[in-house]
């Protein structure tokens, strides 16, 4: 008894993908990375925005000289929240697309694109000067694990569209 067995594989087409994979695969890191920094830039905002810090816990309040100054400069300010917007120019200097950089393998800057922002941004991070901490510039376990999560569903999107599945 003979038998005779004809294995067709698709091997040719397997290793075609890989390396199709390797040489789009930095990219695809880089993209998902500059996303990850664009999602942590809007938790930075939505949480300055609630008047809380990187920590979730609430800013000092304003003094109450400086919180009837800007109840005065800026009617439409008028609340008790302290989201540290009086003119709206240091948290509009946090756009995407200037603030948001690659920096290095595996790695994203954040950062103020306007250099006087920068400085009034550190000033109210570190508490120099006469006012209070008021920590807005950072992220916590709590964020660091939703980036993380984010991340790496976006690579399996990524993954799938490459037809190497996870």
């Amino acid at each position: 008894m003979v038998v005779a067995v004809h294995v067709k594989t698709n091997a040719k087409y397997v290793q075609k993908n890989i390396r199709n994979f390797q040489k789009r695969f930095p990219n695809e890191i880089k993209r998902t990375l500059l996303k990850s920094g664009f999602l942590l830039l809007t938790i930075i905002k939505e949480l300055t925005k609630k008047g809380k810090s990187f920590k979730r816990s609430k800013f000092p309040k304003y003094s109450k000289g400086y919180e009837k100054w800007k109840r005065k400069y800026s009617k439409s300010r008028a609340s008790n929240v302290v989201d540290l917007m009086l003119t709206g120019r240091m948290m509009q200097s946090l756009t995407p697309n200037s603030t948001v950089k690659a920096k290095g393998k595996n790695r994203v800057e954040l950062k103020f694109s306007n250099s006087e922002m920068r400085e009034r941004a550190f000033r109210i991070q570190t508490g120099q000067g006469n006012h209070p901490e008021r920590p807005f510039f950072g992220f916590d376990k709590r964020t660091e694990k939703k980036i993380n999560k984010e991340f790496e569903k976006e690579i399996g999107k990524r993954m799938k569209r490459m037809r190497i599945w996870v």
